[in-house]
């Protein structure tokens, strides 16, 4: 699940490691998505870090029928948004127009898999940023996949529903890299969840980028 809107979301600034918190549309929002959830038992609950998405989570849970309301939240670094160094903050549709120039100009966008064009992304966001400070897709996804084996291997066999709460830019990749087949052409909606199953070794994608109706 994405966090709800947080008030970087709403100004459209680059939103990475910055801490933001929820705007009040954003908790009315998703409490709506928990009602809609409410009666998924969940055995475990991840988030990352970072306030926004410890705060979604608890809304959510707020809202629940089925899962014990002393369940504990998991807080993972590894589950972090993407890390945008000196460009945290500024205006995020200045910064995706300058990326979406440098991948033209420096990758071969026309021969690569969409899997491949994400990677370059988050490698075009490092090169852009002034200080080199911001993520490079190895680093970032490095950080990503040990918390998602941290996961998989405590649930994977277990036919338990797990919530994780992340970042749009984490999700994205996630469903990349666990979904041989997956292909996203848009931004995940605020607030949103995607269902992945696990099973006879293989993940696969239920629902994609979806508010309600989860029944």
């Amino acid at each position: 699940m994405r966090h709800g809107e947080t008030i970087l979301n709403r100004y459209n600034r680059m939103q990475g490691w910055s801490d933001a918190l929820l705007t009040e549309e954003g908790k009315t929002s998703l409490e709506q998505t928990g009602q809609a959830l409410k009666n998924v038992p969940f055995s475990a609950v991840y988030t990352s870090d970072l306030s926004r998405t410890v705060e979604t989570a608890k809304i959510i849970l707020a809202q629940n029928q089925q899962t014990d309301p002393n369940i504990e939240i998991t807080k993972l670094p590894a589950f972090r948004e993407e890390y945008f160094g000196s460009l945290e903050g500024l205006d995020a549709m200045s910064i995706w127009n300058d990326m979406a120039i440098f991948a033209k100009e420096h990758f071969d966008e026309a021969t690569m898999t969409d899997n491949e064009r994400v990677r370059r992304q988050v490698d075009a966001f490092h090169a852009l940023d002034p200080e080199h400070e911001a993520e490079d897709f190895l680093s970032f996804w490095t950080r990503v996949e040990q918390g998602l084996i941290k996961v998989t291997q405590r649930h994977r066999e277990s036919d338990q529903n797990v919530l994780i709460v992340s970042h749009g830019m984490t999700i994205r990749n996630m469903l990349h890299e666990l979904i041989p087949e997956f292909s996203l052409n848009t931004f995940l909606d605020k607030g949103s969840v995607s269902i992945v199953r696990y099973q006879d070794g293989h993940y696969h994608l239920d629902s994609f980028n979806q508010l309600d109706d989860f029944d």
